[in-house]
């Protein structure tokens, strides 16, 4: 299997390699860790994530950019996302947002380049971060 004409394998490798060097790795958004900490004050703040990074780094990125969570779950496959528990769920996938609201949960997706005209009925659609907070706080 290929994903951009690259064999899979090599792509996963690649994000893995990335993840060894954490600390060069930006934020998706510049508002992400000020808002994760307002929402902190109100949310408990669960992070799920199925990168290929290693979860000492994911940790450790998550801390050298001051954001805070109260549990960490790293899932192997994405499709394991479904199985947790929370109240509203940033996901950045269009498919697993898409089976999070048919699953009847709160779902917010940020609008990336990779996810870009993807919205799907049931899913908040957001620009940023700020916006984010916006709909969290006003739920």
């Amino acid at each position: 299997e290929r994903i951009a004409g690259i064999k899979k394998e090599t792509v996963y490798e690649i994000y893995r390699r990335v993840w060894d060097n954490y600390a060069e790795i930006p934020p998706v958004d510049e508002y992400v860790s000020a808002v994760i900490e307002k929402l902190h004050k109100s949310f408990i703040i669960k992070i799920v994530t199925g990168t290929v990074g290693d979860e000492k780094a994911v940790k450790a990125w998550l801390k050298l950019n001051n954001i805070p969570y109260d549990e960490f779950v790293h899932v192997r496959r994405s499709i394991e996302k479904l199985n947790a528990e929370g109240d509203a769920f940033i996901e950045d996938d269009p498919a697993i947002a898409r089976a999070l609201a048919e699953k009847g949960r709160y779902v917010i997706m940020i609008e990336q380049s990779w996810n870009k005209g993807q919205a799907t009925e049931g899913v908040k659609v957001v620009r940023n971060w700020l916006e984010v907070e916006k709909l969290l706080l006003r739920r």
